[in-house]
């Protein structure tokens, strides 16, 4: 004979606790979920692009780099969501008892060694996606300003030293017993080093959007409104500005400095997220799609033709960095212009695509070309 169900009962909440206690208990695990359910979509986004690498791996150097990089932050999610689910079966199973309950239990142990393996990969993760994002944003400031692009890195430079300092003074100081990211200490290692991390997300971001827009601008000056919608999407934009690692960062701190519960679950999600946004802008580059300095600089190759292939024929090779960039142009004096893309590779092939633009935009584009040459 089955047993009854069981009806819920205000008795067998937990005692000597209060709603806010209880709440904070619920977000502690639930953070513990939701990493599990990221760290899904960072390895199906990080399975894709190493393929993408792997078949690149022996023409290009850079993708020997990327997939070293991939594979080191997968390790140290994996390492992360490893002490994520200890920690959170240490918590509500195996010392369910511990006085004051799950949230004093993780505050009193926060250095023993299965939380400590988070804190590290964490931090060592949050580095290396900072590094990246100076790195991206070098390669879209560059095409600009040259060798003075150093001057408007100089201040994220300094954000990411900052940071290491930060974050190698929180990680010797939440190894001692007793401490956390919670404790009251004269100094708060845990607010400063979250606070620089956050400035240098929210600067890069700001500086890689800044330069893609005002490109966008450039080339739908040029171009007309399609091509530079195409070019420079919203989507692309917010992807290669890794805009994702910065609001999620920003929905950690601001409940950590409120000492809000909801910091439990965006600190712990926050784990992946810093590692799939710079995954995403690595498997845009390997896809092919990634902004280059190249491109910004001098676009693709430029030439005018009438009676071309129809506009919607249009092709983007995931080759399109080995791309030799040069320029032709041939004025026609008819309206019916087409803007003829054409990407050159080392190996003689080349792939096209083609788009419509009005009669007055020839004289903003021949500005623009490296090389003018006249089409038979």
């Amino acid at each position: 004979m089955s047993s009854p169900l069981p009806v819920i009962s205000p008795a067998w909440l937990p005692a000597n606790e209060t709603a806010l206690d209880i709440y904070n208990e619920r977000t502690l695990l639930d953070g513990a979920i939701m990493t599990g359910v990221v760290y899904g979509i960072h390895f199906t986004i990080f399975v894709q692009t190493a393929y993408l690498l792997m078949k690149d791996l022996h023409r290009k150097s850079s993708s020997q780099f990327f997939l070293a990089y991939i594979i080191v932050m997968f390790i140290l999610g994996t390492l992360f969501v490893s002490s994520s689910s200890r920690v959170a079966q240490m918590t509500f199973v195996d010392d369910r008892n511990y006085p004051g309950g799950p949230e004093a239990w993780q505050e009193a142990a926060f250095s023993i060694p299965a939380n400590l393996l988070g804190n590290i990969t964490f931090t060592l993760a949050n580095w290396l996606a900072d590094a990246l994002m100076i790195w991206r944003c070098y390669i879209i400031w560059t095409a600009r300003t040259g060798r003075y692009v150093w001057l408007i890195l100089a201040i994220p430079c300094l954000l990411w030293l900052a940071s290491f300092a930060m974050g190698t003074l929180l990680l010797t100081q939440v190894s001692q017993p007793g401490l956390s990211i919670w404790s009251d200490s004269s100094v708060n290692f845990a607010l400063a080093y979250f606070s620089i991390s956050l400035t240098l997300n929210i600067l890069t971001t700001v500086l890689i959007l800044a330069r893609l827009m005002y490109h966008r601008l450039e080339v739908t000056r040029s171009l007309g409104h399609a091509y530079g919608t195409y070019y420079t999407s919203v989507a692309a934009m917010l992807v290669e500005s890794a805009s994702l690692y910065a609001a999620c960062s920003l929905l950690f701190l601001v409940p950590y400095v409120l000492n809000h519960p909801l910091q439990n679950i965006f600190m712990q999600v926050l784990s992946q997220v810093q590692i799939i946004a710079p995954l995403l802008v690595i498997f845009r580059v390997a896809s092919g799609h990634g902004i280059t300095s190249t491109a910004l600089s001098t676009g693709a190759n430029l030439s005018f033709a009438t009676n071309p292939t129809r506009p919607s024929d249009r092709t983007r090779s995931t080759r399109a960095h080995q791309s030799n960039y040069s320029t032709e142009l041939s004025h026609v004096s008819r309206p019916d212009l087409i803007v003829h893309f054409k990407d050159t590779y080392s190996d003689g092939h080349s792939e096209s695509m083609l788009t419509p633009v009005s009669q007055d935009k020839v004289g903003a584009i021949a500005e623009k070309v490296v090389e003018v040459k006249a089409e038979p």
